[in-house]
């Protein structure tokens, strides 16, 4: 099944949840975490903040993290739920996200503009 399924959907990050074979892709374009799951016959949908440019997965399967670039937060996003568990603010420009697998720290980098003189 593509993963761009909608007119105007824009992936931009992609998952894997290596135990279930779930596939999670962030979309830019419309604000949402697209999860197809083996045998399914639609993606889910689940909200995230404004413009999510990358997705991560904790160890567990249960939490996705999505650097939110447009809002300048990292959605945390309760997968069982569908639901965004909290906003965690990291100023404009997130590009990335990870999750250290150990600890569960969330790591992102995000763009620094800098004026020159």
């Amino acid at each position: 099944m593509p993963v761009g399924h909608r007119r105007g959907s824009g992936p931009t990050g992609l998952d894997l949840d290596e135990l279930t074979g779930a596939v999670y892709a962030a979309d830019f374009a419309n604000i949402q975490i697209i999860e197809v799951t083996p045998g399914s016959r639609a993606p889910r949908l689940m909200p995230t903040g404004g413009g999510p440019f990358a997705i991560a997965l904790s160890a567990d399967g249960r939490t996705a993290c999505t650097a939110d670039q447009a809002s300048g937060t990292v959605s945390v996003i309760n997968l069982r739920k569908g639901t965004v568990a909290r906003p965690v603010a990291t100023g404009d420009g997130g590009k990335s996200v990870a999750v250290e697998p150990c600890s569960g720290r969330v790591l992102v980098a995000r763009v620094a503009l800098i004026a020159l003189p």
